[in-house]
């Protein structure tokens, strides 16, 4: 969805579509929960704004509606690493307690509709019980948060550059999918392939070579801000991947962890 699109969206009807959708995938939601999620305040933030400043002593909750972000590692004064790419539907500084990655500044990418969303933080973190289902949605997304910077550092540490790519473009394309934003074979990606060597740990010429020899393989196809995904079952075998956050998911059980994490607060 475009900028323009989604602030036209807003403007008409107060939809949350994607917000919503990604929490409902994730807990069951009643009208109390969406009531709550709508009654949040979009704002326009340009590309390059910081989401979240940890340096100040507070972190910052939202909840992105349009455009991408991400957590990024600074190095050095001028450098930077990116972690974790955030994707529309995606809870930044939401969940139940606190973990490293919140201490990582956010930064857009691209220009973004976001909503503050420190109301439904507190709501999370104090375990409300009329909101059960939105509890635990928060919840699981802040653990596949996590689980997905953990398949970034198995893509950094074991995977060669063809396997890497292959991985992250399934990752995305499946995340995106959950939410109503990718057709069967591909998606809008608004950045650069200098950003995506960033996420890679690749040099910009490594990543462009390879790319062209995915293309030339029949694999992907990509244009300026967009990628499809030509071969999927291809790609899947050579990057080994597990569909989306599953794979770590089924080995634990989110509302207890929800529990939990209110308990020793």
């Amino acid at each position: 969805m475009q900028l323009a699109d989604s602030r036209s969206l807003f403007a008409r009807t107060g939809a949350w579509p994607v917000s919503l959708r990604r929490l409902a995938s994730l807990g069951p939601l009643t009208s109390v929960d969406h009531l709550l999620v709508k009654q949040l305040k979009p704002q326009t933030l340009p590309a390059g704004s910081e989401l979240t400043r940890p340096h100040d002593g507070h972190a910052a909750s939202w909840i992105l509606l349009s455009g991408w972000c991400a957590r990024v590692r600074p190095i050095g004064a001028s450098q930077r690493r990116i972690v974790h790419f955030m994707l529309p539907g995606d809870m930044i500084g939401v969940g139940p307690a606190r973990w490293a990655g919140d201490r990582l500044p956010v930064m857009a990418l691209t220009p973004v509709i976001a909503a503050e969303a420190r109301p439904l933080n507190a709501v999370v973190r104090l375990g409300a019980i009329e909101h059960t289902g939105l509890v635990e949605a928060c919840a699981r997304a802040a653990w596949r948060e996590q689980v997905y910077c953990l398949n970034a550092m198995a893509r950094l540490g074991q995977q060669s550059a063809c396997q890497r790519i292959a991985h992250l473009l399934l990752e995305l394309h499946s995340r995106l999918e959950s939410v109503g934003l990718a057709s069967r074979n591909g998606f809008q990606a608004p950045v650069t392939q200098a950003v995506l060597a960033q996420a890679l740990g690749l040099s910009l010429v490594h990543l462009s070579r390879t790319l062209r020899q995915m293309r030339r393989d029949g694999a992907i196809a990509f244009e300026p801000g967009r990628i499809e995904i030509l071969k999927p079952d291809a790609l899947i075998d050579a990057a080994q991947f597990s569909h989306g956050a599953d794979w770590l998911e089924e080995a634990v059980d989110i509302s207890a962890l929800s529990r939990f994490s209110a308990e020793i607060k």
